[in-house]
């Protein structure tokens, strides 16, 4: 975020560098050339971002941790985090929801557009240009949906009569308007049926659907709370806001998954490893394949002891040989 925050930054100021330079008429009702609003452009940039750089530089001497490591040195993350970052992005940069790909046709309907709709078509395409250069994951894109969404709904609007008034149009039977938009009527309320099922705003209902959705949740809600416990997850990322707040263990970082699952073979060195993190408890996903399951491991038994187990997951307990011992929860015992 912060890097495409900077990418926003010099996009603007070479815009204006190249709207010193033109003259044609059209550009100049999108673009601002006034020096005075370029400044404070980069005046609120600086007061309500600059924070998060000092942030970042006090904490980890990288105003742009952790992008800035190979320049000012790594924090937590090591050169391997990084690469493999980079990594994820370039798997990552997937466009999802292609119902907004219409509003590149924008492009080519310049003329007949407003100046309003032409700043639209710019400021569009400068963030889709820094969110394809800055990230790439999907999730960020959402400011730019609505900009898409005006533009796709404009674009459709000059592009229905061409397309009502087409041969192709002219073949087909009565009534096909009609049942293509009563299609596209049906599409979109199931989407949005969909949409709002996952909406529960009591706390029963959300509690039965986390625990429907989530299986690292779903164990761990039929445990009562152990207090002063540290949670290593291993391949729950993804459910990591619903796992309670002393939870540790990301593809990157001191708790990198990497780090334990070389020693899956070792319950010993895992148990000493988890130790130094300071994790009492080991949560895996069974589900995923890239995951160790533990279960070949022979030296399990002698340093971890089994809280609880589902067809999803499984929680285990870090503990000494000396520590062994029954630990009934809720019904369920570990042995």
């Amino acid at each position: 975020i912060s890097v495409s925050a900077i990418l926003m930054l010099a996009v603007s100021l070479l815009l204006f560098r190249l709207m010193k330079k033109m003259r044609r008429k059209a550009l100049a009702l999108v673009l601002e050339r006034r020096f005075r609003v370029v400044v404070c452009a980069i005046l609120v940039f600086a007061v309500t971002g600059g924070y998060w750089y000092l942030r970042n530089y006090l904490l980890s001497g990288d105003p742009v941790h952790p992008v800035g490591g190979p320049v000012f040195g790594f924090w937590l993350w090591d050169a391997g985090d990084l690469a493999s970052q980079f990594d994820d992005i370039g798997r990552a940069a997937l466009w999802r929801h292609w119902v907004y790909l219409p509003a590149l046709l924008a492009v080519f309907l310049w003329r007949q557009s407003s100046p309003f709709l032409r700043g639209l078509v710019v400021c569009a395409a400068a963030s889709l240009l820094i969110w394809y250069a800055g990230s790439a994951y999907w999730r960020y894109a959402v400011p730019i949906y609505p900009m898409l969404a005006l533009l796709t709904a404009w674009v459709g609007t000059q592009l229905w009569p061409v397309t009502a008034s087409a041969i192709l149009w002219r073949r087909l039977p009565r009534g096909a308007g009609v049942a293509l938009l009563l299609v596209l009527l049906l599409a979109s309320g199931l989407q949005l049926a969909k949409e709002l099922s996952r909406l529960h705003p009591d706390g029963e209902s959300r509690a039965r659907y986390l625990v429907a959705e989530h299986a690292g949740h779903a164990l761990l809600a039929s445990l009562p709370e152990l207090p002063g416990r540290v949670l290593y997850q291993l391949g729950f990322e993804d459910q990591i806001y619903y796992l309670p707040s002393a939870t540790i263990g990301d593809w990157f970082g001191p708790a990198r998954y990497a780090d334990v699952m070389a020693l899956s073979g070792d319950a010993q060195a895992l148990a000493r490893h988890l130790e130094q993190l300071g994790a009492d408890m080991l949560l895996v996903n069974l589900r995923r394949a890239e995951f160790p399951t533990f279960d070949d491991n022979p030296g399990m038994e002698e340093h971890f002891q089994l809280l609880a187990r589902s067809d999803q997951a499984a929680l285990y307990l870090r503990v000494g040989p000396r520590e062994r011992g029954p630990v009934s929860v809720q019904g369920v015992t570990g042995k």
